[in-house]
């Protein structure tokens, strides 16, 4: 007895989620599995609380990889799923999973961190560096169009010069005076 309360206290004071499936439904979540998820410790336990949970695109991969998992396959350790909390928000989880065997059965042993906050300061940072991009692309038009007006004032200083010449030259009752006057 002494040994499990202090296993649970060490389990029930970890911040990440701790989670063993059997395959068939959740037989042990920790304190954290029900902050995380907003259910209670008893509602963790239902059968079917898994498939119902997780967002439902994530839901045939993950699946998939608990039965690999379950039947002694390779499959990797680390991924990342969605979760639906008890009020609706989805959450970000990057999840561990290890094989164990718990009361004599195969099971996964699942710890999952929220990193849903990572997620947003990171598409966040990526919209940023897109905005940044598009500022530069925006710049360097300026600039661009700025050396072509450059360039093209340049060329009509060269032509009024040469028509204020023209100009001058023409006697004037030239009927040509008119058009380069223009």
């Amino acid at each position: 007895r002494e040994s499990e309360a202090l296993f649970r206290a060490l389990v029930d004071t970890v911040p990440a989620a701790i989670w063993i499936y059997d395959g068939e439904r959740w037989v042990f979540a920790n304190e954290a599995a029900s902050v995380i998820s907003g259910y209670s410790h008893e509602e963790l336990l239902v059968p079917g609380w898994l498939e119902a949970t997780l967002f439902p695109a994530d839901v045939p991969a993950t699946l998939a990889r608990a039965a690999r998992r379950l039947r002694g396959e390779p499959v990797e350790q680390h991924y990342e799923t969605r979760l639906v909390r008890k009020d609706g928000q989805v959450r970000w989880l990057r999840s561990d999973a290890v094989s164990i065997t718990f009361a004599g059965r195969p099971a996964s042993l699942v710890v999952s961190i929220d990193i849903t906050d990572t997620k947003r300061a990171d598409e966040d940072r990526r919209k940023l560096d897109l905005q940044v991009q598009h500022a530069q692309k925006l710049e360097s038009l300026g600039v661009l169009a700025g050396g072509i007006a450059h360039d093209f004032n340049n060329l009509l200083v060269a032509m009024l010069g040469n028509a204020g010449l023209a100009l001058m030259e023409l006697p004037p009752e030239s009927p040509a005076r008119e058009t380069v006057h223009s």
